[in-house]
């Protein structure tokens, strides 16, 4: 009997079926960018936002420190959806965190004739 368990026992460990095999792939480390393409850029393309162009990402004093970020992570307002597979996972935030940092500036655009029109006429 004990012949029969350990032999099933091997065999299932080397066909990675325990959880233990899980757990190795669970650690791998978190891809900012790609949390932020899977997560976040429908609306914050590279770092703007869609839903309200006064509030883009860059810049944004959400990221003034790590703990400001989750904490609004965790009771995000207006559009914002919550992602409790984000904010559930320290080294998730973390490269998230990391990722939207190092976003560069967004480039200011440039008002013209048509923009102003509408103001103009009011």
């Amino acid at each position: 009997m004990r012949k029969t368990f350990f032999i099933f026992s091997l065999t299932v460990t080397s066909l990675g079926l325990l959880p233990h095999s899980e757990a190795k792939e669970n650690t791998k480390k978190p891809d900012g960018k790609q949390i932020f393409a899977e997560n976040c850029a429908s609306c914050h393309k590279g770092g703007d936002n869609s839903q309200n162009a006064n509030r883009p990402v860059v810049g944004s004093s959400k990221l003034e420190t790590i703990d400001t970020f989750k904490k609004y992570l965790n009771a995000p307002r207006e559009h914002m959806p919550f992602y409790p597979n984000i904010v559930n996972n320290r080294k998730t935030v973390e490269a998230l965190y990391k990722y939207c940092k190092s976003l560069p500036k967004l480039p200011v655009k440039q008002a013209t004739i048509q923009d102003l029109r509408p103001v103009v006429s009011q």
